[in-house]
């Protein structure tokens, strides 16, 4: 009980009155006062029995304080009315109006664009948006292989930010494009180093999604001090246990989609899809390239987002894909 009026910063008759257990009067309104000595009497009330019976604990019984020296009692001050009531008590709070999501920011034209050389074979390129006196803050494009467009600088208040994009190595208008050869995780956070400090940026505010959040947290690992925020979405670290989920568990999940994917490989490659794809993507038929990397964003999308042609109804008999339940009462309706 002194730990709980410690915690709540009421004397002991305070706590007292407040659980409504018996009476209590003292001669002074502190608490743990060294004054005149005291007497303590104890006093059991019909509260103190109805809360043992309804707890089972013991009870918590009524102190009486009175002062030795002239034996008369002093009621106790009322309660602070700043102490909590109890919950049922409470006046309910009227629910808070939520307001619609608000969409992104207007678009903008970048002000400065450029190209950083960023080894003997890559040069990246990138772009700047927004207030060129304002708080430095980059977008970190996924894929990899996607690439910056304008419309990601509309994440970022353009009166507030220096916003700035920029392609990885190989990607968008980064040169050469599609290039693979020096182009390691370390090297695109190497790259993202040399363009901080070329900019002159001191800390800068980070957004990435997918494989842009593995990035920018591999970025601040490296560079903590460089960093002044992570905001990150759809993160995926790259782990073994990621990789193998994507290119097989989630087949569970979108099995329509997932035999749409390996449907482009022979029976030998799809004991492996990943691997099978890494090798077609890299292949000299230029056909097979393209035929690959339809067949791979496809997949990528129908796990990343919902698509009502990957989903499967069941009948009472077979499994189903719903474009072509949904054209069977047209069909029905044509033959009737």
């Amino acid at each position: 009980m002194n730990a709980a009026c410690h915690r709540r910063g009421i004397t002991i008759a305070q706590f007292l009155q407040l659980r409504g257990h018996g009476t209590c009067t003292n001669s002074q309104s502190g608490y743990g006062k060294q004054d005149t000595p005291t007497t303590y009497v104890y006093q059991r009330t019909s509260a103190d029995r109805a809360h043992r019976c309804s707890t089972g604990c013991r009870p918590q019984q009524a102190l009486v304080r009175a002062q030795a020296t002239t034996n008369a009692a002093v009621q106790a001050p009322p309660l602070p009315s700043a102490l909590p009531q109890p919950p049922q008590l409470q006046q309910q709070q009227p629910q808070q109006q939520m307001h619609p999501l608000r969409g992104l920011y207007p678009s903008s034209q970048a002000h400065a664009s450029g190209y950083l050389k960023v080894s003997e074979l890559h040069s990246i390129y990138y772009e700047l948006h927004g207030n060129s006196c304002g708080v430095p803050a980059v977008f970190i494009h996924g894929g990899p292989g996607a690439g910056c467009f304008p419309n990601h600088a509309r994440f970022f208040d353009p009166h507030c930010y220096r916003i700035i994009l920029l392609d990885q190595r190989g990607c968008g208008r980064s040169t050469p494009y599609g290039c693979l050869a020096q182009n390691t995780t370390a090297d695109l956070v190497d790259d993202l180093e040399l363009l901080r400090q070329t900019l002159g940026v001191q800390q800068w505010h980070m957004l990435g999604g997918s494989w842009g959040a593995a990035l920018a947290i591999a970025y601040a690992q490296a560079y903590p001090h460089a960093v002044a925020s992570l905001i990150l979405r759809g993160v995926c670290l790259m782990r073994p246990s990621e990789i193998q989920w994507m290119y097989g568990g989630a087949a569970a999940l979108k099995p329509l989609a997932w035999q749409q994917f390996i449907g482009l490989l022979d029976a030998k490659e799809r004991t492996n899809p990943l691997l099978a794809y890494y090798k077609r993507l890299l292949s000299n038929d230029s056909n097979a390239r393209q035929a690959a990397a339809t067949a791979w964003i496809g997949w990528e999308m129908s796990v990343g987002f919902s698509n009502s042609q990957h989903m499967l109804l069941w009948n009472g008999e077979q499994w189903t894909a719903q474009q072509q339940a949904g054209q069977a009462p047209q069909q029905q309706q044509q033959q009737q």
